[in-house]
């Protein structure tokens, strides 16, 4: 599956972390640097890797998805652009 559209500026930053101690947050914008760190296991002392993606861009969505055998509705959501509904009632709104 590929997706027109999501193509914009991304960050991604890792973090890999246990009870006792984190990494250092690894920052990365290019797409080539994102697909070799995760080629990488994680430390063996680390229980969590913490990836946040700052910016949508299909690419990096579809590695994330193929390296963590996401479910295609995770990706869905993460993909939908939807604005919040509100109903304006005269004494209150409701979302």
């Amino acid at each position: 599956m590929d997706i027109e559209g999501f193509n914009g500026p991304t960050e991604v930053m890792v973090v890999d972390y246990c009870a006792r101690r984190p990494s250092i947050p690894m920052k990365m914008k290019l797409y080539e640097d994102i697909k070799d760190y995760l080629e990488v296991a994680r430390p063996q002392w680390s229980k969590v890797r913490w990836i946040n993606v700052c910016g949508l861009n299909w690419p990096v969505i579809k590695l994330l998805a193929i390296k963590y055998n996401l479910h295609r509705l995770a990706i869905e959501d993460v993909l939908s652009v939807q604005r919040t509904k509100v109903d304006m009632y005269r004494d209150r709104m409701s979302f």
